[in-house]
């Protein structure tokens, strides 16, 4: 499995493939929950999917978007998303519950 700069390189402008590295770390934990045995890794990796490809792929999205220089409220927008994250455990269960990881 890939995980930060790997699985979805950022341009440089908001200094977040880093940050990414750090979130698909986190999003390890998944694998961590009491029972989890070999046969519960496919789902498990979906579920670590559902979380991390959309957040991944949207801050990938304000990175290009930045460096258009945008106006303020798109940088502060951009910033909050980038910047606001609870983790794929809560970020699963908004998943399921259909809501977004991060409201944008």
């Amino acid at each position: 499995m890939l995980v930060g700069d790997a699985a979805h390189p950022m341009t440089p402008l908001q200094g977040q493939g880093g940050t990414q590295a750090v979130e698909d770390a986190e999003g390890f934990r998944i694998f961590l929950k009491p029972g989890v045995g070999r046969g519960d890794v496919p789902d498990l990796l979906r579920d670590y999917d559902s979380v991390r490809r959309p957040r991944a792929s949207q801050i990938q999205e304000n990175t290009r978007q930045a460096q258009d220089k945008r106006s303020a409220e798109d940088v502060m927008r951009f910033d909050k998303y980038n910047w606001t994250y609870p983790g794929v455990l809560e970020g699963l269960r908004r998943v399921q519950a259909g809501k977004a990881v991060v409201d944008f």
